[in-house]
């Protein structure tokens, strides 16, 4: 059966109802069809469906923006997908100019140096990243870096409808304002590829569905483009890939690489599967573009490292092959599924008793992300690193914001 509007599709599920109103998997279904229908929440005039959808607008942060919609076809695939987005430019133009994002907000990096001539890591303004970027361009550009942030969720408590919203934020907004409406935006819905599909058609998908959404930053990435700040002045921008936030291993469809069974399973290094659990990690090689590219051309080589044969749409977003543009270090994992949920407490209960240990840690996690100081984390006891692997203190969610943002 196929409805033609939302309307006639609402109708539908009253008449199943006897008019009593819809139910909480009959809204989600609703809901659903009104992202085909361009995420037009309008439609809905029943009082009892119009608040949970407007509550579910809220939640995704739906905010009257203009949708586009674009068909992705996968070969050997009937039917073809659609993906929904905004353009990314106007999404950051209007995270760029919200003056209520204006304090603290960010213009350059301002790196701040200890007595001994270290940088101190707080914030992506005093980060690595932004500073040798900012040295690559011309001084009367503004670097905005753009963080990405994706999650499969469902509609329902059924686990049956599914979508896969991306956000945008940039970094020149303080990370306690990213949470808020005017510091975050919807910017897609991705297409869920359906339960038949081939594991290399789902990422191919993906791929292809990304790439169309971030057609436009890929541009302006190389031709800054005009920007106001919260302050009214006009700018040149030139918005670069600074983070790409999810949960693993939704994250190897990005990175286009394997998951856990794979022989190399990291979606930011080569080390071997084998190597996962040991602290000496030399001769482990990271991966860059050029060394993803490379790959592609054997297929037997690109499954010897866990590599899927297929173009990323973050590739060449960032200008420069040095470390600091290399797409395959801005993957950071979802700080509440990865670290206050997953892998976190297991470290966490290490680093309670035994300081060389936390050493041992900061040593590896250091090679990835030079700038973050895990075992340097404070701690509220002199001696240990946490209280305790269940809870956390403000001191120590505090230390686990600056190691991790």
């Amino acid at each position: 059966m196929s409805f033609d509007t939302a309307l006639e599709f609402y109708l539908f599920i009253m008449a199943c109802n006897r008019g009593s109103g819809l139910s909480v998997p009959n809204t989600a279904r609703l809901l659903k069809f009104l992202h085909a229908q361009g995420l037009d929440l309008s439609r809905i005039t029943d009082w009892h469906s119009k608040t949970a959808a407007l509550k579910y607008g809220r939640s995704i942060g739906l905010s009257g923006r203009t949708y586009m919609v674009r068909e992705v076809h996968i070969e050997g695939w009937p039917r073809p997908f659609y993906v929904r987005f905004t353009s990314p430019i106007q999404a950051l133009r209007g995270l760029f100019g919200d003056e209520s994002n204006s304090s603290g907000f960010q213009l350059w990096a301002t790196p701040q140096i200890d007595a001994s001539g270290n940088l101190l890591f707080t914030t992506p303004s005093t980060a690595s990243f932004w500073m040798e970027a900012q040295a690559h361009v011309p001084d009367d550009e503004v670097i905005c870096p753009v963080i990405l942030a994706s999650d499969q969720t469902t509609l329902d408590g059924t686990m049956r409808t599914r979508i896969w919203p991306l956000y945008i934020s940039t970094a020149n907004i303080p990370w306690h304002r990213r949470w808020h409406d005017a510091g975050k935006l919807l910017l897609a819905i991705l297409p869920e590829p359906n339960k038949h599909m081939l594991p290399m058609q789902k990422v191919e998908l993906f791929q292809k569905s990304l790439g169309i959404v971030l057609h436009e930053l890929h541009r302006a990435s190389k031709n800054p483009v005009d920007m106001v700040d919260p302050w009214g002045v006009s700018r040149k921008v030139r918005p670069l890939l600074y983070a790409y936030i999810g949960d693993y291993p939704e994250t190897c469809r990005v990175s286009c690489t394997l998951s856990l069974k794979s022989s190399k399973p990291c979606s930011l290094c080569y080390i071997s599967r084998k190597r996962l659990r040991q602290t000496d990690t030399r001769g482990v090689h990271l991966r860059t573009v050029a060394g993803q590219s490379k790959l592609l051309r054997s297929e037997r080589e690109a499954h010897q490292y866990s590599t899927i044969p297929i173009l990323s749409a973050l590739w060449e977003i960032n200008f420069s092959e040095e470390p600091w543009g290399n797409t395959y270090l801005s993957m950071m994992p979802d700080i509440l599924h990865v670290f206050y949920l997953g892998v976190w407490k297991h470290l966490v209960t290490v680093l309670i008793s035994d300081k060389d240990i936390a050493k041992i840690y900061e040593e590896r996690y250091l090679r990835m992300y030079p700038d973050a100081h895990l075992a340097g984390l404070p701690a509220p006891i002199p001696g240990k690193y946490f209280i305790s692997s269940a809870s956390y203190t403000g001191a120590e969610h505090s230390g686990m914001m600056l190691s991790l943002s």
